[in-house]
């Protein structure tokens, strides 16, 4: 869809900085958090999504590792590897 039209509203200083941190926090642009609370779409801010998802990147990585160790020692076990 092309968006090839402007709306230009002015805010106070507090509204805008409210405005701006409730956008990162939902991971949208300005732009974006304010269409869709415009136009009555669900926005949706979770706290602290970024911790979990470095959370969850940590334990993919420790099950990977995990997965590499065994199947190397199971590999070995069974005559196929090197070691």
């Amino acid at each position: 869809m092309s968006k090839d039209h402007f709306i230009r509203f002015r805010v106070a200083g507090w509204e805008k900085v409210h405005i701006s941190k409730n956008a990162e926090k939902a991971h949208m642009t300005i732009s974006e958090f304010v269409r869709a609370a415009a136009m009555d779409q669900d926005v949706t801010v979770v706290e602290g999504l970024d911790d979990l998802i470095r959370e969850l990147r940590r334990q993919g990585n420790n099950l990977n590792q995990g997965w590499w160790t065994w199947n190397r020692s199971w590999r070995c076990t069974k005559g196929h590897g090197k070691r």
